[in-house]
């Protein structure tokens, strides 16, 4: 067995390997999809007597910091081993391989969605932010009197607005924590074609008093019936905002279009006002809420330095990590109320944390005192755990609104 990288005569067997390990059927357009994600020279394949047996596929992205610096980041959109090769070590070789191009490229954190949470925190990945799903219909829901309006809206088509899209997004990129950067190939899958049964694919657009773009919503309008008549279900794909208000009135315009009968998104701001303006907001109803976003962190002096914090303090944390030897050790944090300064040190650990924990630490995820409480944490010096879950407070919470 070998490692590879991706080539357009491998691609085919590779996608289909991935596919089938999900318990999925490929699909036409699942090249376009892939090939958006899969960068041929951070794609590997294991492969053996001319067989693709697994695939871990990468592209080079950045991942936001507290404070609205973002990282240099690998990220890991497809990780899948055939049924009949797993049980044989290819998946560890893979993710183990990704780890060791990543450090040699200098990229500071790693990033993928988990699928299953038991098998990437063994290689260093933790959770940063929630997957938030809701749905409601807007039928049964009442706006607060105070609750702002929407100012200007417009739909589009698809293949209109991609300008204003990237635009909006490039100008959203970095309010707020945990958030990927999108490449011409994301852009290009997100904005395909839906299946057919899905509803065409639109987009609307609003503006602010001053006719600037400020918020957008991709979005599918699938006809549906119940017993008072029309019951459509308009489904939010994807959705940013540079602000909570243009969030809100972003969102009362989704929730007031006429013969809806449901409104469902998969990835909403856990830290949205949208059940604040709401009169009854158990009407909002939480139909999955989970871990999204999952990190790597392979450069923690690049990480903690690059981010901002609200307080002051000093922290010496001693770091496990078994894949990485520049990771592992002995660093010291320091606080200055603004920002941070994170550098080797020779003094005494206040803190052993394993790497896994380093992500969602850094990105607000958990706190030191309750990974401690649960014995993920060895706290040598207990009175620390205070002072670190301070200095990485973080009043916004981390959003990753970039499936991938």
């Amino acid at each position: 067995m070998e490692l590879v990288t991706l080539t357009d005569e491998t691609f085919p067997e590779a996608r289909r390997v991935f596919v089938e390990s999900l318990g999925g059927r490929p699909r036409p357009q699942d090249d376009a999809t892939r090939r958006g994600y899969w960068t041929d020279d951070r794609t590997f394949l294991a492969v053996e007597d001319d067989r693709v047996l697994g695939v871990a596929a990468g592209f080079a992205s950045r991942f936001t910091l507290a404070g609205g610096a973002a990282v240099p980041c690998a990220t890991v959109p497809s990780v899948g081993v055939r049924a009949d090769a797993q049980g044989r070590g290819v998946g560890r070789m893979l993710l183990e391989h990704q780890v060791r191009d990543a450090v040699e490229r200098g990229d500071a954190v790693m990033a993928l969605n988990a699928s299953e949470v038991a098998i990437y925190g063994r290689f260093g990945y933790g959770p940063t932010s929630s997957w938030w799903s809701v749905a409601a219909d807007p039928r049964h829901l009442e706006w607060r009197d105070d609750a702002p309006a929407p100012v200007d809206v417009e739909v589009r088509d698809v293949e209109d607005a991609r300008d204003d899209l990237v635009d909006l997004h490039a100008r959203a990129f970095g309010r707020w924590p945990g958030e990927l950067d999108r490449t011409d190939g994301w852009w290009t899958a997100a904005l395909s074609p839906r299946p057919d049964d899905a509803g065409p694919l639109r987009v609307v657009l609003h503006r602010d008093e001053q006719g600037r773009l400020d918020a957008a919503a991709i979005h599918t309008v699938k006809q549906g019936f119940d017993d008072v008549g029309f019951a459509n279900e308009l489904a939010v794909l994807n959705h940013v905002a540079l602000d909570a208000r243009a969030d809100l009135r972003l969102w009362r315009w989704l929730l007031s279009q006429r013969l809806l009968g449901k409104v469902t998104c998969d990835r909403v701001d856990p830290g949205t006002a949208l059940p604040w303006a709401l009169r009854d907001s158990r009407k909002l109803r939480t139909t999955a809420y989970a871990d999204a976003a999952w990190v790597r962190v392979l450069d923690p002096g690049a990480v903690f330095s690059g981010r901002s914090t609200t307080a002051s303090g000093r922290v010496v944390l001693d770091v496990v990590d078994p894949l990485v030897a520049a990771a592992a050790g002995t660093w010291e944090l320091v606080g200055d109320g603004s920002g941070l300064v994170c550098q080797r040190s020779d003094a005494e650990p206040d803190l052993r944390v394993p790497v896994d924990l380093l992500a969602p630490l850094v990105w607000s995820f958990t706190t030191a005192t309750r990974a401690a409480a649960a014995g993920r944490i060895d706290a040598r010096a207990p009175a620390t755990l205070g002072v670190l879950d301070a200095l990485l407070a973080w009043p916004r919470p981390s959003w990753c609104t970039t499936g991938f």
